[in-house]
């Protein structure tokens, strides 16, 4: 994919588009150790005014994945194109290639779909886990948030915000 391609020229340093990695007290404990982050990561906005139940909710992650409490990260520098892969929507479990113009893919991405709409409307909540295995244990969420993969740890650029089911997550 090429780089653009990634949408990593939507990044920002301080603001709205900062990326960030959300997680739980296990996750911050691993952040902490290496001082790197890796994984999937979103863009701050997303996150204004959200308590970790409906960040959890947003990111598409199971129901108390986050144990009621959440520390946000920021990247001590933007991902290299090598070191990043973009991942679609958080409403889209584990992403899709929405970008391929593979005849196959457009056919996988228009099954998956299909059975999303039904899993969402609720006329086969098996049909969508059975399109996507990261569905089966991760639920879509609630909304189109972009998301990015890091394939390679990113240094740590520290806390941004601790997060609670009473303290939503406030603009910087």
């Amino acid at each position: 994919m090429a780089e653009e391609a990634n949408y990593i020229d939507l990044f920002e340093e301080r603001g709205n588009n900062r990326p960030v990695k959300v997680v739980n007290a296990k996750g911050m404990q691993k952040v902490e150790e290496h001082d790197s982050i890796k994984g999937y990561i979103t863009l701050q906005h997303y996150l204004y005014g959200k308590t970790s139940t409906q960040i959890e909710s947003v990111l598409g992650l199971p129901p108390n994945m986050l144990g009621g409490l959440c520390y946000v990260y920021r990247l001590a520098r933007f991902p290299k194109p090598n070191e990043i892969k973009f991942r679609g929507t958080t409403d889209m479990p584990d992403g899709e290639d929405i970008l391929s113009d593979d005849p196959v893919a457009k056919q996988k991405w228009a099954k998956f779909m299909e059975n999303r709409k039904a899993w969402l409307n609720g006329t086969n909540l098996y049909a969508f886990a059975s399109t996507n295995q990261a569905a089966s244990h991760f639920p879509p969420g609630t909304e189109k948030c972009l998301q990015w993969e890091l394939t390679q740890p990113v240094p740590c650029g520290g806390l941004i915000s601790f997060v609670t089911k009473n303290v939503p997550f406030q603009r910087p």
